[in-house]
């Protein structure tokens, strides 16, 4: 069986990145590649523009640091314990939480409320980042697998669902192909399940 892989395509960081793409998407075409992997990164940053990137990292930084305080002090209240995925994952949830409660102060809502806009918005542009990927790796003709990188979502959320293969194996062809994508922490644990 033939491979050809692909990783770090960035959609959406250059313009160019999207020519890129279609660029490999006519070279797979004429290649006699059996499988196309790709190897996470498929998107970048999720703001509009620079600027914007600059502004959500701020953000995210701001809310991070909100909510390990929010979760340090409800853990010490109910004996939980949060991978840094899980940790993660709660940040939209406390922001709700911040927004919709009279106990924080205003400036925290506000940031939570900012927090929460850039998320939706994030959202939005990557589905339509992964929309684009997949119509034009599905015009090479080829069967496609994926596995997300520290700039994805979870695949399993967008359109590119069935070619995601995180914690997932597939035979093709008599080979079994496995995947795990996404990042790990400083300490090492997955950030993606």
């Amino acid at each position: 069986m033939k491979l050809l892989a692909v990783s770090d395509i960035h959609l959406f960081r250059e313009e160019e990145n999207l020519g890129r793409l279609q660029a490999f998407a006519e070279y797979a075409k004429s290649s006699d590649a059996d499988l196309i992997l790709i190897g996470g990164d498929i998107v970048e940053y999720p703001a509009s523009s620079p600027l914007d990137s600059r502004r959500f990292q701020e953000l995210f930084g701001t809310m991070m640091q909100i909510a390990s305080s929010e979760i340090e002090r409800r853990i010490k209240h109910k004996k939980i314990d949060l991978s840094p995925y899980e940790q993660f994952c709660t940040m939209p949830i406390i922001a709700e939480d911040i927004c919709q409660k009279p106990v924080y102060p205003k400036d925290m809502k506000q940031i939570a409320r900012e927090y929460l806009n850039f998320i939706e918005e994030a959202e939005w542009q990557m589905n339509t980042a992964y929309g684009l990927a997949s119509h034009i790796l599905k015009s090479t003709g080829k069967q496609v697998l994926a596995v997300g990188g520290n700039h994805d979502m979870n695949l399993e959320n967008t359109i590119l669902k069935e070619m995601n293969i995180h914690n997932k194996s597939r035979i093709i062809n008599g080979c079994k192909i496995a995947g795990y994508g996404g990042a790990a922490a400083r300490n090492g644990t997955p950030l993606i399940k």
